[in-house]
């Protein structure tokens, strides 16, 4: 009896090998890997309170990309504002404001392409590590995702 014991083992463990190989072989039948995981879509997801900078964030400008907000101001209605900051440039991008007032509210902004196409001294693109800046006095949670409309409007943030 001692050695059918360790031998089930060995015979389940000889049975499970061939089945791993066989499904790793029949993955690699699907087509080439695409180089392992997709990239999130979520660049930066922040929660604040008042008037405050984000952390940056690296998107491809030229590549879709929007902002998804926010905002609860409690009772009394208020102004939600922020903008995206480019950083190379140390300039506030006046095309990109969004904003809304109400006690609370959500939405999304589309900011594709709105970064600067300058070069900086290194060479690299200018618009690619930004920030954003909230101008409001309420609670917010803002987003920033890579990808369609389609995409930024599935991470609309539902609460603050």
């Amino acid at each position: 009896m001692p050695a059918a014991r360790t031998l089930r083992p060995l015979v389940l463990a000889g049975m499970l090998i061939p089945l791993l190989v066989a499904g790793c072989g029949h993955a690699a039948s699907r087509g080439p890997a695409t180089g392992g995981h997709r990239p999130r879509p979520v660049v930066l997801d922040q929660r604040g309170r008042g008037f405050s900078p984000t952390r940056l964030f690296e998107v491809n400008p030229q590549r879709a990309w929007g902002v998804a907000y926010a905002y609860d101001c409690g009772v009394r209605a208020a102004d939600f504002a922020g903008d995206v900051w480019e950083v190379v440039n140390a300039v506030e991008l006046p095309y990109t404001i969004f904003s809304d007032h109400g006690t609370h509210g959500r939405g999304l902004r589309m900011e594709t392409g709105s970064t600067s196409t300058i070069n900086a001294p290194n060479g690299s693109s200018a618009g690619r590590v930004l920030g954003l800046r909230i101008k409001t006095a309420c609670a917010w949670h803002v987003r920033v995702i890579t990808g369609p409309q389609k995409v930024v409007a599935r991470h609309v943030p539902t609460h603050v």
